[in-house]
């Protein structure tokens, strides 16, 4: 879990039924803590700066103006768990999602790579889309409002600026972030859902760039910018330059709607199964509305570790040196799963097929998996790895090395799979005595590495791994001699729960 800073002398302990932990973190809006529900479980309290009206039905009306965002699924959104009032300054009670906003991942680490972009464009477009369907404006939907989990985006504070607006005093500032309006909403027309297209596209530019597209300075010059300047597309990856120009028209009446920015994007290759599954959910219950209330509908499951090869507790001690579920300071790692379900020409009824076909194939897959998981594979000479497990030859011993043992001599190939199940080609070259090691990761991943000896055994050696981008770098390579002559390749980065690994074969 991420670790939250301790709680000020001023701050509350608890908010209506929560206490709290600390704090997650502090925005134009608000506090952020991490709370707990009474269960056992975490929450995410955020304590509002702005303070209702001085009028008696302004806790009710504030408290009534989040029910609808309440109905919002979790379709890639932190969902809105309850509301309160603590005096005059009210709060919003929501999913705890463990992980930084895409403002601060951008802030620290740089703009985002092109697969991370189509991710986090249909993750965000699956949010609105679930938002919109509730009949919720997000109305602020920004950077700072989506969170990066292992699992994917999250958009939150869905429904919270029409709530402020509409119960709380004058503040000084108007509530939302000029550089991420719509141009409806710095004029003072109506504001529906085409608003927060407009503020996707944007979200999008500024993870591609690392900067506001109608760049800094104040709300008035930002605002003229946002109405008469076109934005610079040409660092978005050039599968979402078109929708993103669409969805920053400055007609409201020619941008996409949510679901047909879904629609758009599911043709794109190599997107994860869940969320293409999750698409695919919204996009037949927009075809076929359900007779149920909006938050009686069946949401598909996420889990930090459903498609995982393996749950980081599974890796025996020291294999994966810092890896947690809750460690996560990157979004995902940049290498390009494959197409988990094919496309055809046949329309949505043959995507969700497709959707369909690739859920099942990939719970047949998983469970084979974990059938290999759960028996010893890591060289110790006392289990069986693989059909080739009954031509079995001795594995080398444990003396100490300083150097790549004769052993490990060759180029060594095999497919890794990372922890969102993800799959991708991994070739590593070894030469006796010496101190490095060449890594490739062929096309589409494209990246070269350079794996550098730490320490090591006869049978095992620890590696540091350096590779470019848009690869993930950093981490630590663990590489095992098996019985069955074959290597268990195992990355991790510390600090985070990153992860892949791969059975390496000879030639």
């Amino acid at each position: 879990m991420t670790d939250a800073r301790p709680l000020n002398p001023d701050d509350p302990n608890r908010l209506g039924d929560y206490g709290l932990q600390g704090r997650l973190g502090q925005g134009d809006q608000g506090v952020v803590f991490l709370g707990g529900d009474g269960t056992g479980g975490s929450v995410a309290v955020k304590l509002l700066h702005a303070r209702l009206m001085n009028e008696p039905t302004a806790r009710l009306r504030f408290i009534g103006e989040l029910e609808p965002a309440r109905r919002v699924g979790s379709f890639c959104t932190a969902r809105v768990l309850d509301a309160g009032v603590a005096g005059d300054r009210p709060f919003v009670v929501s999913a705890y999602v463990n992980g930084p906003s895409l403002r601060q991942l951008v802030t620290d680490e740089g703009p985002r790579g092109p697969h991370v972009l189509e991710r986090l464009a249909l993750g965000t477009a699956i949010a609105l889309a679930a938002i919109h369907r509730s009949g919720v404006v997000h109305r602020d939907l920004k950077p700072a409002n989506v969170l990066l989990s292992a699992d994917g985006p999250y958009v939150t504070d869905f429904g919270l600026a029409r709530a402020l607006d509409s119960t709380t005093t004058a503040t000084g500032h108007m509530i939302g972030t000029p550089a991420y309006m719509a141009p409806e909403q710095l004029t003072g027309a109506d504001v529906g859902p085409p608003a927060d297209v407009f503020a996707w596209a944007m979200t999008l530019l500024f993870a591609a760039t690392g900067r506001a597209a109608f760049g800094a300075g104040s709300a008035a010059e930002v605002m003229q910018r946002v109405l008469h300047e076109e934005p610079d597309l040409r660092e978005l990856p050039e599968s979402l330059r078109d929708i993103a120009a669409q969805a920053l028209s400055t007609d409201m009446t020619h941008r996409p709607g949510a679901l047909q920015i879904m629609d758009h994007l599911l043709d794109l290759p190599g997107l994860p199964g869940p969320m293409a599954a999750m698409a695919g959910t919204l996009l037949d219950q927009a075809a076929h509305p359900p007779a149920s209330h909006p938050a009686e509908m069946a949401v598909p499951a996420r889990s930090d570790t459903a498609f995982l090869l393996m749950a980081p507790e599974d890796f025996p001690p020291g294999e994966l040196p810092g890896v947690g579920r809750g460690d996560t300071d990157e979004a995902w790692p940049h290498f390009t799963p494959e197409p988990t379900a094919a496309k055809t020409s046949g329309g949505r009824d043959n995507r969700m097929l497709g959707v369909i076909a690739a859920v099942v194939v990939g719970v047949l897959i998983g469970v084979a998996l974990i059938v290999l998981v759960l028996r010893p594979q890591l060289g110790d000479g006392s289990g069986e790895s693989g059909p080739s497990a009954g031509a079995k030859s001795s594995a080398p011993g444990d003396d100490p090395v300083d150097s790549v043992p004769a052993a490990f001599n060759g180029t060594w190939r095999g497919t890794a799979t990372n922890q969102r199940g993800g799959r991708f080609q991994v070739e590593v070259t070894f030469v006796t005595g010496q101190k490095t090691a060449q890594a490739v990761y062929p096309p589409p991943t494209g990246c070269d590495g350079t794996l550098t000896f730490t320490e090591g055994t006869q049978s095992r050696l620890r590696m540091a791994l350096a590779i470019n981008s848009p690869c993930t770098d950093g981490g630590t390579v663990t590489v095992t001699r098996q019985a069955d002559g074959r290597l268990a390749y195992v990355w991790a980065k510390r600090g985070t729960s990153l992860s892949y690994r791969a059975t390496l074969s000879a030639g």
